[in-house]
């Protein structure tokens, strides 16, 4: 099923779990206004294409019951097949951590994590 019948489909936006990956960081997700979420997703094979999916005001980010959710409702533009890559950068200068997903089976799936200093 193409992506865009995905979501017309299930009218919601795909959510990615981010708790334990925050958590491995060191992250306290009870105490998320330590980190500024510039969430950013690129196809790995294009950086000039970049899709930003949150802002500084943490948009597309959400915190429910101890976890810390990616609404992903924009990534309708992505292709299924080709692999993205999402990361945030936190308050401290020069320090990001990416995290490589791949888009499979409509759903999107994890490469690596790593971290830019």
């Amino acid at each position: 099923m193409p992506l865009e019948l995905l979501y017309d489909a299930i009218k919601t936006p795909i959510e990615v779990d981010l708790t334990n990956w925050l958590a491995a960081y060191g992250l306290d997700i009870a105490n998320h206004t330590d980190a500024i979420w510039m969430i950013k997703l690129s196809a790995t094979d294009d950086d000039a294409a970049a899709l930003y999916v949150g802002t500084e005001a943490n948009d597309g980010l959400a915190f429910v019951e101890d976890k810390a959710l990616l609404y992903l409702k924009d990534f309708k533009q992505l292709t299924p097949g080709r692999t993205y890559r999402f990361g945030f950068g936190l308050r401290f200068p020069g320090d990001e951590r990416f995290r490589e997903v791949a888009i499979e089976d409509n759903t999107l799936k994890i490469v690596q994590d790593f971290i830019r200093a």
